[in-house]
């Protein structure tokens, strides 16, 4: 898999802090732009040090790199429970990347993908805000269908997306 300036490889704790910062430079982004997701929930809250360190102990923990500079990260898992069904699937969770770096999100998408298909997984799956039009959007855009709502009330309502793989 070839992609370009960006390399990924397992978190580790010592990258930890630098995935803590990324979320709060996200949510920095989120203010400014005056999108209300992780920015006013109490996202950081949970999603800390200890969860990510938790993330990197159990090997779920990626970054993406340029030049040796975390510059995204995100949690991949192999069971979810806001999904009830045994289709063997990689489950994405805690997507940021550096607000700085146009399309990188992108190639994340496309590296967990790829990386779902060599794994033998028959789909890839995350979940938004329900709230969130353009994250939706950017999400259908991609190929990700819509696949149910996840309500963690009042926490979190959530659009289930998936690609189907096989």
């Amino acid at each position: 898999m070839e992609y370009g300036e960006v390399s990924f490889r397992k978190g580790i704790k010592a990258d930890v802090n630098a995935v803590v910062e990324l979320l709060k430079e996200r949510c920095r982004w989120m203010d400014r732009k005056g999108i209300q997701q992780w920015n006013n929930e109490g996202y950081l809250n949970f999603y800390n040090h200890d969860y990510f360190s938790d993330k990197a102990d159990n090997g779920e923990l990626y970054v993406a790199q340029m030049e040796e500079k975390i510059v995204g990260m995100f949690v991949l898992l192999e069971k979810d429970k806001r999904w009830d069904d045994n289709i063997s699937s990689y489950y994405l969770h805690n997507f940021t990347t550096d607000p700085e770096i146009k399309g990188l999100g992108e190639i994340i998408l496309k590296y967990c993908e790829e990386k779902a298909a060599q794994d033998g997984k028959e789909r890839f799956r995350l979940d938004c805000g329900i709230k969130n039009k353009e994250l939706n959007d950017y999400y259908e855009s991609r190929g990700f269908i819509f696949a149910g709502i996840c309500n963690e009330s009042p926490y979190y309502i959530g659009n289930k997306r998936e690609k189907i793989l096989k």
